[in-house]
């Protein structure tokens, strides 16, 4: 194989990769709306909701609408992972983002380490419901 066969086929590979990538489509937050639009304390009851699910926040921003939890255990106890919460607000309604990471055996399998965060839509679906729950009760 010669260097021009060599050049195309790596060309190919890599718009084939960028194909792949933009068929998997770019990530959007759940979004929570009520028919009746957001009461007056959501950031209140958002805010109680996060505290109940997550305990400690990093982030509680009533101007920004801002809310974001720490990293707390994951969902399944006999897994070494975490999941922080997000949830703030989008225009009309209110976003929902819960990200996970996992423990795995770092480089060399010495020091243990985190793996990169990621969105789990499930646990966005179940935040979402608590969060609608939470407005339309008051």
């Amino acid at each position: 194989m010669g260097a021009a066969d060599a050049a195309r086929r790596a060309t190919a590979m890599l718009v084939l990769g960028l194909a792949l990538a933009a068929c998997r489509g770019v990530y959007q937050p759940l979004l929570v709306r009520t028919d009746a639009g957001l009461p007056a304390d959501a950031y209140a009851r958002c805010l109680g909701l996060m505290h109940a699910r997550y305990g400690r926040l990093l982030v509680a921003d009533e101007a920004e609408f801002l809310l974001q939890s720490d990293w707390v255990q994951g969902p399944k106890a006999d897994a070494a992972c975490q999941q922080r919460a997000t949830i703030y607000r989008d225009g009309d309604a209110l976003a929902c983002i819960v990200e996970v990471r996992h423990l795995g055996i770092g480089m060399f399998d010495t020091i243990p380490t985190w793996s990169a965060a990621r969105t789990d839509t499930r646990m966005e679906e179940d935040l979402g419901d608590a969060v609608l729950r939470a407005l339309s009760n008051g």
